[in-house]
């Protein structure tokens, strides 16, 4: 007779009972729900920015320097290279549905687009800006970059050109899309989140943060309409975004620059690089993990050490894997000089549930 029995519903490389496993962990109290399982020590030396995923391709992209190195997201270990960059590549956006990942080069003002298959640069869009953060937005299937110049600029991936460019009330950090018409903007210096109406290209929207303070790092739970921002006073404050309102605020650790959130398991990760020398505070860096309870209650699940200036980080939704990259840095040789990176130091830490 047939086995009729259902079969178990997959998480990645994950069964849903070893989700619920996890979940039940969480519950429970569990100090530790992820661990380090692998340090991928990558070649190069020099600035690093934020991260990428393809889900879909199972490649996690790192920007360093002039190139992007690519990692297997099943594994984490180092499969390839994009190049051709100038130094000062900031982030990595994906567009699956259009074959193309897309870099943010802030020093040559310009945006690189590699095909995500053969990992070969195929253009280039000159920006005439300073490209920060970058996202790729389903929605309007164009790439969005955040620029020193106070702007944001869309561009047409299919023509290879600029769209659009959108002033903004003050200097953007990190942003994120819904995919349903709406992109949210940290203002950094203004301590304000910005929503800008993509059928417009326009700032619809001012919300103040307070007690939040130089927000940086953003992620989003679009099912729940919840952003989550990572505040450089060293708190996590949640926003309802249809509101505006701060509905929630937690303690992290100082410097975060990223964050992620995992939807299937409704955890967020915000990688928290330390406080900067002569700031107080600790000089480890942290990750710290909290579960959202309910779309305005939240529980900080564990704050993982780790090495002072962890900051970015990516996460792979499908394995629930968490990538952080750092290198270690010694002290500018004469005074106000800024710290410098080890030679041979920069490496991708892999976590795990």
């Amino acid at each position: 007779m047939a086995n009729h029995r259902p079969k178990a519903r997959r998480f990645g490389w994950w069964s849903a009972a070893a989700a619920a496993v996890l979940i039940a962990s969480l519950a429970a109290g569990a100090s530790a729900p992820y661990h380090l399982i692998r340090t991928v020590r990558l070649s190069g030396d020099g600035f690093w920015d934020y991260l990428g995923v393809d889900v879909v391709g199972r490649h996690v992209f790192v920007p360093h320097a002039g190139r992007v190195h690519v990692l297997d997201a099943n594994t984490g270990r180092a499969i390839g290279l994009v190049s051709g960059m100038q130094p000062g590549v900031h982030a990595v956006a994906v567009a699956t549905d259009q074959g193309l990942g897309i870099t943010s080069d802030g020093r040559d003002h310009t945006a690189t687009l590699f095909d995500l298959h053969s990992l070969k640069k195929v253009g280039q869009v000159a920006l005439g800006r300073d490209p920060d953060a970058i996202l790729y937005d389903p929605y309007t299937r164009m790439a969005y970059t955040f620029d020193g110049e106070k702007d944001a600029t869309a561009i047409d991936l299919v023509h290879r050109k600029i769209y659009a460019r959108i002033p903004l009330p003050g200097r953007p950090e990190y942003a994120r899309s819904d995919g349903a018409g709406r992109i949210y903007v940290n203002m950094v210096n203004e301590n304000e989140l910005v929503a800008i109406d993509t059928h417009r290209n326009e700032v619809v929207a001012h919300w103040p943060l307070a007690p939040c303070e130089h927000p940086a790092s953003m992620g989003i739970d679009t099912a729940h309409q919840r952003v989550f921002i990572g505040c450089r006073n060293g708190m996590l404050a949640v926003v309802d975004v249809t509101s505006g309102k701060v509905v929630a605020s937690l303690p992290i650790g100082p410097g975060s620059d990223a964050i992620r959130f995992d939807p299937e398991l409704a955890l967020v990760f915000s990688s928290n690089g330390g406080a900067r020398p002569p700031e107080p505070g600790p000089t480890a860096g942290s990750l710290t993990i909290v579960h959202e309870d309910s779309p305005d209650h939240y529980t900080e699940v564990a704050s993982l050490t780790t090495p002072h200036g962890a900051r970015t980080i990516e996460l792979d939704p499908r394995s629930h894997k968490v990538f952080l990259a750092v290198a270690d840095v010694q002290p500018g040789s004469a005074p106000g000089e800024r710290p410098r990176f080890v030679p041979g130091s920069f490496r991708v830490l892999v976590y795990a549930p």
